[in-house]
C-alpha cells in the first residue's frame, strides 16, 4: 500500500513547479524583462493595483435602483463593507499568529526571481497567508453580491494584476495566494449570509435618506483606504497582535 503523501509535500512540490514555470521567463529576453519592468510597477502602485478594484465597488454600490436612493442596496453595502474590513483584519492577525513561513525569494534565494526592491522590508513578515488576496477576493465577493458581470471583472484583475505579480518576484508562493483568496471569499461570504442586528442593517439605510453627503464622503474614505491597503489600519492591527502574541511587553 502506497503511503499518503502530506497537504504540505504536496503544496511545496506545487509552489516550486509555479516557481520554476513562471519565473525563468524574465532571465535573457527583452520581453520577459520589459514585463518584468511592467510589473514591479504594478507591484509597488497602490494606485495602479487596487483602483480599477475600489472603482469596480463603489460603481456597483453607486447604482441606485429606479426611486430607491443614493444606493443600490444599502443591506449589501452594509455587508459588503463587513466583509472586506473583517478579511483585512483576519488577513493582518493570520499572518502573525500563525507560524512563520519565510517568503519563496528569501527561503529560496533572490537569484530566483526578477530583482525588485519591494521585498526588502518584507523579510521579517510571514508569507502565509496572502492578505493582498484575502483583501481582493473579499472585494471580488462584495461586487459580485451586486453585479456578475462586474464581480467576473474584478476577479479577473484581481488574479491577474494583483496576485500574479506577487508569485512572480517570489513575494508568496502559490499556495498563499490560494489560501488567501479561498480565506477571503469565505469570510466575504460569511458576511453576506450571517445575521445583522436590525441597528446595524439599518444603520446606512437611515444616514442614506438623513445624510447622503456623509455616505458619499464615507464611500470614498473607504475606497482611499482600501487603495492604500488600509496602511493606518494594518499598523494599529500590528501593534495590538504583537501584543497579544508578547512580541512586545
Amino acid at each position: 500500500m502506497s503511503e499518503r503523501v502530506p497537504l504540505m509535500d504536496l503544496l511545496h512540490t506545487m509552489d516550486l513547479a509555479a516557481v520554476g514555470l513562471i519565473n525563468p521567463y524574465w532571465l535573457g529576453t527583452n520581453s520577459g524583462q520589459a514585463l518584468t519592468s511592467v510589473l514591479d510597477l504594478v507591484l509597488r502602485a497602490n494606485t495602479m493595483k487596487m483602483g480599477p478594484l475600489v472603482l469596480l465597488l463603489l460603481y456597483s454600490w453607486l447604482q441606485p435602483r429606479s426611486g430607491s436612493g443614493l444606493l443600490r442596496s444599502p443591506d449589501l453595502v452594509t455587508r459588503g463593507a463587513l466583509g472586506i474590513l473583517l478579511a483585512l483584519v483576519a488577513g493582518r492577525l493570520s499572518q502573525i499568529l500563525l507560524p512563520m513561513r519565510a517568503r519563496p525569494r528569501f527561503a529560496l534565494g533572490e537569484a530566483l526571481f526578477p530583482p525588485t526592491d519591494y521585498a526588502i522590508e518584507l523579510g521579517d513578515w510571514s508569507s502565509m497567508p496572502s492578505d493582498h488576496a484575502m483583501l481582493a477576493a473579499s472585494i471580488v465577493v462584495a461586487v459580485w453580491m451586486v453585479s456578475r458581470r462586474l464581480g467576473l471583472a474584478a476577479l479577473a484583475w484581481s488574479l491577474i494584476v494583483v496576485c500574479a505579480p506577487r508569485v512572480y518576484f517570489g513575494v508568496h508562493y502559490l499556495s498563499d495566494i490560494l489560501a488567501g483568496l479561498a480565506a477571503g471569499a469565505g469570510i466575504a461570504l460569511l458576511a453576506f449570509h450571517a445575521p445583522l442586528p436590525a441597528s446595524v442593517a439599518g444603520l446606512l439605510h437611515r444616514a442614506e435618506r438623513q445624510a447622503p453627503a456623509l455616505v458619499i464622503l464615507g464611500l470614498m474614505m473607504i475606497g482611499w483606504e482600501t487603495i492604500n491597503l488600509f496602511a493606518t489600519s494594518r499598523r494599529i492591527l500590528t501593534l495590538v497582535a504583537r501584543l497579544m502574541n508578547g512580541h512586545i511587553g
